[in-house]
């Protein structure tokens, strides 16, 4: 259950920090909604109905564990599409990475290398990578 519950408010925050650079928290709580919203929206709903479906069996087992999913379903759509992305409108961060991406920097740095040489080694390797794909024409 405990996996159920926190499953939606995970998907919420990986569409959270998914968008790059400085964003407005608006903005992010926004995209969060319109790309991750729908399918955990559906999500819910077919879990919801297979926990009513499950309500109507004549095993005591399965018509408990119905209202258990029942409601832990119904509180982590409450929680996640409210509480938890009114949360991110308020207090969440603009630029969630940065911090990981200047420990980032500072370890390229040390290296000798800047991000930029870094950012041009993995785009000559995918030209490389493309270039040595074979076309065959028919």
């Amino acid at each position: 259950m405990v996996g159920i519950s926190c499953d939606f408010v995970i998907h919420f925050g990986h569409a959270y920090i998914h968008e790059p650079g400085s964003v407005s928290k608006e903005f992010r709580t926004r995209h969060a909604i319109l790309h991750m919203g729908p399918s955990i929206l559906a999500a819910a709903v077919t879990t919801l109905s297979s926990a009513l479906v499950m309500l109507f069996c004549k095993v005591v087992f399965f018509t408990k564990f119905a209202v258990i999913l029942l409601m832990a379903v119904v509180h982590a759509t409450i929680g996640s599409f409210v509480i938890y992305l009114v949360l991110c409108n308020l207090f969440g961060p603009s630029e969630p990475t940065k911090f990981i991406d200047g420990i980032a920097t500072k370890c390229l740095k040390c290296c000798g290398k800047n991000a930029d040489d870094e950012t041009n080694d993995l785009a000559l390797k995918e030209e490389n990578r493309n270039s040595s794909k074979v076309s065959v024409e028919c």
